[in-house]
C-alpha cells in the first residue's frame, strides 16, 4: 500500500473512522458543513496545487440561487435560496465519488490479502443482524395487533355511545316557524281600483 505524507494508510482509515465532535454548521454539501470543512480543505489543496479553485468560489462559497432568467429565488416562507457554488460542488462530487472507489477498493484489497477474516466477519454480523431483524420483526408484529385493538376498542366504544345517546328533544316547531309566529302581522294589502 502507499505511504501518505503524515502516516501510513492504516492510520489514515483508523482516522477516518475515528468518533468526531464535529460542528453543526448552516449549510452542507455531501452532508459535510461546507464553510467549516469543504473551505478549509480545498484551501489547503489550493496551497498544495492539488486543486485550482477560484479565490472567490473559496471567498463566497455560498451564492444565491437563481432561475434561467437570472432572477432570485425565493422558498415559501420568503428568504432566498443558496445553494454551493458550482465549482466547489463539483469538487465536493468528485471527492465523494474518489472516496467510494477508495472504499470499495479497499474492500478488494482485505479480501485479497484476508479471505477467510473477511468471510467468516461478513457471517458473523448475517449472524447478528438477523437477530435485530427478528426482533423487529416481533416488535411490529406486535405494535400492529395492538393498533388493530386500539381501532375495534374505539369502533365500539363509538357505536355504544351512538345507541346510549339521548333521542334529540323534536321540537314543535322549527326556529323558522316560531320566527313566523312572533312577527307582528301585516295587514293584507288593499286593492282599490284605479282612479
Amino acid at each position: 500500500m502507499n505511504q501518505h505524507s503524515n502516516g501510513n494508510s492504516q492510520d489514515f482509515i483508523t482516522a477516518l473512522l475515528a468518533p468526531s465532535k464535529g460542528s453543526r454548521g448552516s449549510r452542507r454539501a455531501w452532508g459535510i458543513d461546507v464553510e467549516t470543512v469543504w473551505v478549509p480543505f480545498f484551501t489547503a489543496t489550493n496551497v498544495e496545487g492539488t486543486t485550482t479553485l477560484p479565490d472567490d468560489v473559496l471567498g463566497a462559497p455560498i451564492r444565491l440561487a437563481k432561475t434561467k432568467d437570472g432572477e432570485v429565488r425565493f422558498d415559501n416562507n420568503g428568504r432566498p435560496r443558496t445553494r454551493v457554488a458550482p465549482e466547489l460542488n463539483a469538487q465536493v462530487t468528485l471527492v465523494k465519488e474518489n472516496l467510494v472507489s477508495a472504499m470499495m477498493a479497499r474492500v478488494g484489497l482485505v479480501m485479497e490479502e484476508l479471505p477467510d477474516a473477511y468471510r467468516k466477519q461478513v457471517a458473523a454480523a448475517q449472524e447478528a443482524g438477523q437477530v435485530v431483524i427478528d426482533q423487529q420483526t416481533h416488535e411490529v408484529a406486535d405494535a400492529a395487533e395492538m393498533l388493530r385493538l386500539q381501532q375495534e376498542a374505539d369502533a365500539k366504544a363509538e357505536a355504544a355511545e351512538g345507541e346510549h345517546a339521548p333521542e334529540p328533544e323534536t321540537p314543535e316547531s322549527t326556529p323558522a316557524q316560531n320566527r313566523n309566529r312572533n312577527r307582528k302581522s301585516e295587514p293584507e294589502p288593499v286593492e282599490t281600483p284605479a282612479s
